[in-house]
């Protein structure tokens, strides 16, 4: 069963809102951590399995097939470093139905934002949209 959160109180919003903390957290951890690219790779796939819905991990693998995609979508880039994490917000867009993750990139300068849709999938949080 799936439910769209677009009716959410303010415990659910902070519910995904830590969710999705936990997720960035973990993930960018791992690519600013591991020495082995197998390995992190490895991880990053169980990440994205726990917190993510098969179509959008689908989708991904498709537009990376094709030649859509040259960066990672969900950091919007090809690496991160671990000080992003100081710089992490994720807020609920008051406009559409997406979550607002930004924080700066460390080489660069530059804010980088990445909008998620998510839905609650019995009593756990899934990424089913990245923009």
């Amino acid at each position: 069963m799936i439910i769209t959160l677009a009716c959410q109180t303010r415990s659910e919003e902070e519910q995904i809102s830590s969710t999705l903390g936990t997720f960035y957290t973990y993930y960018i951890t791992a690519i600013s951590g591991y020495h082995d690219s197998h390995e992190m790779e490895s991880f990053l796939d169980s990440l994205k399995h726990v917190y993510c819905s098969p179509s959008l991990l689908t989708r991904i693998q498709n537009e990376f097939a094709r030649g859509e995609l040259g960066y990672d979508p969900f950091i919007y880039a090809q690496d991160a470093n671990i000080d992003c994490l100081k710089t992490l917000t994720i807020k609920k867009d008051t406009i559409i139905p997406y979550y607002n993750v930004s924080y700066k990139d460390q080489y660069s300068g530059t804010m980088i934002k990445i909008k998620l849709k998510v839905v609650k999938q019995n009593d756990s949080i899934k990424i089913i949209d990245i923009w």
